[in-house]
């Protein structure tokens, strides 16, 4: 689950069924952030029970379950303010991981909301994933518009897309040799986009038309990760943008580029897209 507010169903007059209010999702990951520094650093809930609880259908059940397995681990619970539900994505990962990916979002969103307020942007984050990676950020605009943003840090080190391998790299200064970036954005990205039209059609407007709607993928390095440059054919244009198009041969790509670019190549896209249209 994401944070959102959910507005009046009855609405009919909204594009999308259910409005979100940017700055309470943001005040939502900040609370969230105070939370997790309660949480003992050695505290990580194991892969396999993590993916266990996923698939369990019934909310109820599965708050029951994390309660449960914080109660066994000593962690206190009741000082948590935060719904287990936008919690229980982060639980998985270490303290400083989980933390620093909340400390990411929050200032990514705060950057977004002042720039796009007057163009109706709407954003939730951490939208869990029944076997994958929680999906760290959506974007919706009017007209129907959606980003999906997979946020990345790889340490001091250059990320580099290898064409001939159809594989993402990470490449320190230090070490001429390449190490794989094991969970490819790509394919990640890909799974959950389509767990998401299935499963989360509201946020997309709620018809199956509007779920069936493209929209794009980005990764995002931050910083002290850095996109490497690649051959010029690689790139693509969208206005003073020029950004790396990462393609599969076997279908899907994604947008990749540094976390000082998001908010300008977010704007030159939206402009490329309402001219052709």
């Amino acid at each position: 689950m994401s944070v959102a507010v959910v507005g009046d169903k009855s609405d009919t007059k909204r594009e999308y069924p259910e409005p979100i209010d940017n700055q309470e999702v943001i005040r939502g990951l900040e609370l969230a952030l105070q939370d997790l520094e309660k949480i003992p650093e050695d505290f990580v809930i194991p892969k396999d029970v993590h993916l266990e609880i996923r698939k369990i259908e019934s909310q109820e059940e599965k708050t029951k379950r994390i309660m449960e397995i914080l109660e066994a681990a000593g962690v206190d619970s009741s000082v948590c303010h935060t719904p287990l539900s936008l919690l229980f994505p982060l639980l998985g990962w270490r303290q400083g991981v989980r933390c620093e990916k909340v400390r990411r979002l929050v200032a990514l969103m705060k950057e977004l909301d002042a720039a796009f307020k007057d163009q109706g942007l709407e954003m939730t984050a951490l939208v869990e994933h029944p076997t994958n990676e929680p999906v760290d950020l959506l974007l919706r605009f009017p007209g129907k518009h959606f980003f999906l943003l997979c946020i990345r840090s790889y340490g001091d080190a250059e990320v580099v897309f290898d064409e001939k391998r159809q594989q993402f790299f990470q490449r320190k200064d230090n070490n001429k040799g390449r190490r794989n970036i094991l969970l490819d954005p790509i394919s990640t990205s890909m799974l959950q986009m389509i767990w998401l039209k299935k499963h989360y059609r509201p946020f997309f407007g709620g018809t199956a038309d509007a779920a069936n709607r493209p929209f794009a993928r980005i990764l995002v390095i931050w910083k002290p990760s850095r996109l490497a440059q690649h051959r010029e054919e690689l790139y693509q244009t969208f206005g003073s943008v020029r950004v790396l198009s990462a393609r599969y041969e076997k279908g899907g790509s994604v947008f990749v580029l540094n976390r000082e670019d998001v908010v300008k190549f977010v704007k030159e896209f939206l402009a490329s897209r309402t001219k052709k249209e």
